[in-house]
């Protein structure tokens, strides 16, 4: 059983379409024959409609798929940052107490906090990059799922237009499908890019010049 409500609207589509081709073939259709002979026509705009709403749908799962795969290498990212914040906290007491004590903090303690400060600066960047392309990716998912519902909706209009035999329906569904593909447009072109072979993230860039100073003595 079909999981997809288009489906069947297509069927009947192509269904009401191979009729109205056999009554005009035989010409028991008469003048009703002229008058709908926008069927076939109207069938094939349901058919572009159909793979438009299959490739959206589609698009709109992989950059679902995307946003929820960067937001969970955020988290990641900003776990790591606590986690050396952490330290850093640990590090910076322990050499408060030693300077109460009138004790000099050890030189590896506090090149240890300078490497973690510049560590914390590299993940804060990666994870608010990351987080930003989330939202991005989902912002694609979310203009592909309009699409297809404009899709689906002047999928539906065909069928009304062709088992009532009202030719403005079909009217009507080009124009919501041409909304659909300017949603679809829209997605396809504003959606993040993937990541290509030799071209880092700005993240990654930026840590390259970042560099550990050495402890003076």
């Amino acid at each position: 059983m079909s999981h997809n409500p288009t489906e069947q609207v297509q069927e009947e589509i192509h269904h009401r379409a191979a009729h109205e081709g056999h009554e005009e073939a035989s010409g028991h259709n008469g003048v009703g024959g002229q008058a709908s002979n926008w069927i076939t026509p109207a069938a094939l705009t349901a058919a572009l409609l159909a793979a438009f709403a299959a490739i959206a749908g589609a698009l709109a799962t992989t950059h679902l798929t995307e946003s929820t795969h960067k937001r969970i290498e955020s988290n990641d990212k900003w776990s790591y940052y606590q986690s050396k914040s952490l330290k850093n906290y640990l590090l910076d007491t322990k050499a408060e107490i030693l300077v109460a004590l009138d004790r000099a903090a050890p030189a590896d303690d506090l090149k240890k906090i300078a490497e973690n400060n510049l560590e914390k600066k590299q993940t804060k960047l990666e994870a608010e990059a990351l987080e930003n392309l989330s939202k991005a990716h989902l912002r694609a998912h979310e203009t592909f799922e309009l699409a297809a519902t404009m899709f689906h909706i002047a999928i539906a209009m065909v069928a009304i237009s062709v088992v009532a035999r009202r030719k403005l329906f079909w009217f009507v569904s080009m124009a919501i499908g041409a909304v659909g593909i300017y949603f679809f447009g829209a997605a396809f072109f504003h959606a993040p890019a993937g990541e290509k072979p030799g071209h880092e993230p700005p993240a990654a860039i930026a840590s390259a010049h970042l560099e550990v100073p050495v402890a003076s003595h």
